[in-house]
């Protein structure tokens, strides 16, 4: 039994180091980027969908910042609130038009609905920037969990 044990804290630590070591790199780069105010472009678009903070946005300008092959693209508005906004809403949005490939959506940091500001800039980019610090972990162990047992 006390084999066991020690296996198993062994492998936990491997599995928990393997999560932090090659992902560090990548959170490093992604408040790196999402740090500076330059990385940011102001665009327009009609909501398509929308669930809790997913938000599916059709926005032709995006292909002119990176290469995309559909005007719609998902995003997620990194609010604290509750935003009531509506399908076919014309929105005014700042993102980050970067991919690290990871699975993470486009970040809304700021959204407008008939000029009316539903999330400031401020907030918004605190709020992606401390989820990246934060809930970095989490989201790799979930990963890794998934990978493991192939859960689809």
């Amino acid at each position: 039994m006390r084999k066991f044990t020690i296996l198993l804290i062994f492998l936990s630590t491997i599995f928990l180091f393997s999560c932090h070591v090659p992902n560090q790199k990548l959170k490093n780069r992604m408040i790196e980027k999402y740090s500076d105010d330059e990385s940011y472009v102001s665009l327009t678009g009609i909501i398509n969908k929308i669930e809790g903070n997913n938000v599916t946005i059709k926005c032709e300008m995006l292909s002119e910042y990176i290469t995309y092959e559909d005007d719609s693209c998902d995003y997620y508005i990194y609010s604290n609130q509750i935003i009531n906004i509506m399908e076919g809403a014309s929105v005014e949005f700042i993102t980050c038009p970067y991919h690290f490939y990871n699975g993470h959506l486009l970040p809304i940091v700021e959204l407008k609905l008939n000029g009316v500001i539903l999330l400031n800039f401020d907030e918004g980019k605190n709020n992606l920037i401390n989820s990246i610090k934060y809930s970095w972990w989490i989201k790799c162990v979930l990963y890794k969990l998934i990978d493991i047992f192939n859960v689809q």
